[in-house]
């Protein structure tokens, strides 16, 4: 299954970078010190996954532009880093050996990039990086790959060459609707027995980026 693999994109927030532990402070101090909202970790997750300007915009009331709202969140990341999860910067090192790497994301090009680079990541490790202005379709329709797709034809990678790794049930769902390989980790809400209960083969679902090197040689 996972021995003619050409591609291997990844999601970015939960699956490279711990985003979770570090946004949930971002947006909840965010939040209080310029606009008087006290956001919940309920208030957060239930809209976690969106493309980011949504996910903004509802998440402060759509209280005053866009631009506005990133340039204060940007100025409350600035003392919270980003941090990589355990092993993912060694593994795409050890990956990039051996095929492309790419990755998906419905995060913005800006707050990604600040995410990433922060935690320690070099940007041109990624051979296709797509974030959430390269596409109007987004997790969980299919056709969000269709940008990635196009690149891989270029490259002479068919879609059964390729392999995507996320951390949520919606990455599962996307690869499913446009059917490519897709490896789960549980290093965001989503556990294992979600995954499996959903129709993913047990022994695809990991716990660390680490394993994803013994995975890909079965």
């Amino acid at each position: 299954m996972l021995k003619n693999k050409k591609l291997i994109a990844f999601d970015a927030d939960d699956t490279l970078t711990q985003t979770i532990k570090t946004a949930f402070q971002v947006h909840k101090l965010t939040a209080s010190k310029y606009y008087g909202i006290e956001l919940t970790d309920d208030d957060i997750r239930a809209n976690w996954g969106m493309p980011f300007e949504q996910f903004v915009q509802i998440l402060y009331e759509d209280i005053e532009p866009f631009e506005n709202i990133q340039q204060n969140i940007f100025k409350v990341k600035s003392n919270i880093p980003a941090l990589p999860h355990i092993g993912a910067i060694k593994t795409l090192n050890m990956l990039k050996k051996d095929y492309l790497i790419g990755l998906v994301t419905a995060s913005g090009w800006e707050i990604i990039r600040l995410y990433l680079s922060e935690s320690g990541f070099d940007l041109n490790i990624f051979d296709w990086f797509q974030t959430a202005e390269d596409t109007n379709h987004h997790k969980p329709n299919g056709k969000v790959f269709k940008p990635m797709f196009t690149f891989a034809k270029k490259k002479g990678i068919n879609q059964n060459e390729i392999l995507y790794v996320g951390d949520s049930l919606q990455d599962y769902s996307a690869t499913k609707d446009a059917n490519i390989d897709f490896i789960a980790i549980t290093t965001g809400f989503n556990t294992k027995e979600e995954f499996t209960k959903q129709g993913l083969n047990k022994k695809f679902v990991i716990n660390t980026l680490s394993q994803l090197i013994d995975i890909i040689d079965t």
